[in-house]
């Protein structure tokens, strides 16, 4: 069962997705219905050339004809969705280039959270070690957008390496729960969500805040459901190009 907090959290947006870019997704921040029109202009994804475009129904691709309230789910664009893939299979992860200005402490077990300007102007935060990343220019992978009350875009996604092996011992990375690449990190090789992640099975580490597999799906039970889990890589498989990890409780709930 879902906490009433992240129920809460639900009911102040209306994710909005785009028919033609699979995976990008768009938070937009209210407690009030909007419009067909106001949630395309809200979320970016109104046309530069002025062609016409819908609001769709994520759950069974119904034109949207009345206002829009907060806690659904629709897609935009020219024509319905093809809902034969699931919703939460459309995964397309963006790469990007970008300056780490900023750093913020989470929890007590060493991480943090560093964040920075995309091109666009949308502030990307990434998982980091407490004052490794900040000055500093990385690679990065987005996964998921959102846009607040206010108009400002944040994205959450995570750092990897252009040189040698993409992750070592030690990174911090965000995988998905969902979907058809759950459980992948990115690949610069292939530009996807391609490298298989194992969590541990049992509590190998001393750490508390550290977690196998079984004991986030347990603390799943008591907090509700996470689409994102923070994890740290414990090892790097170059011949088979797949990580072993576990996960960073700070970094999830």
């Amino acid at each position: 069962m879902k906490s009433a907090e992240m129920l809460g959290d639900l009911d102040e947006r209306i994710r909005v997705g785009h028919i033609d870019v699979p995976g990008f997704w768009v938070d937009v921040r209210t407690n009030t219905s909007m419009t067909s029109d106001d949630v395309i202009s809200r979320s970016g994804m109104r046309p530069r050339d002025g062609s016409v475009v819908n609001c769709y129904l994520a759950n069974d691709g119904a034109i949207v004809t009345e206002n829009i309230n907060p806690g659904q789910t629709i897609l935009v664009g020219t024509n319905p969705p093809d809902l034969r893939v699931p919703i939460n299979m459309r995964i397309s992860p963006l790469e990007h280039s970008f300056y780490v200005k900023w750093e913020r402490k989470v929890g007590d077990s060493g991480a943090s959270v560093g964040s920075g300007h995309l091109a666009d102007g949308c502030t990307l935060w990434v998982p980091c070690d407490e004052g490794r990343a900040i000055g500093s220019i990385r690679s990065a992978v987005e996964l998921t957008r959102e846009v607040n009350s206010n108009g400002k875009m944040h994205a959450q996604g995570y750092t990897y390496r252009n040189t040698g092996n993409p992750y070592i011992p030690g990174d911090l990375a965000r995988i998905t729960t969902s979907g058809s690449e759950s459980f992948r990190l990115y690949d610069p090789e292939t530009g996807e969500l391609s490298i298989p992640v194992k969590i541990i099975d049992n509590n190998k580490s001393r750490d508390v805040k550290r977690m196998s597999f079984r004991e986030a799906k347990h603390k799943e039970i008591d907090f509700g459901a996470r689409f994102l889990w923070g994890i740290r890589v414990l090892s790097w498989d170059e011949e088979r190009r797949r990580v072993l990890a576990f996960v960073e409780e700070d970094l999830t709930w």
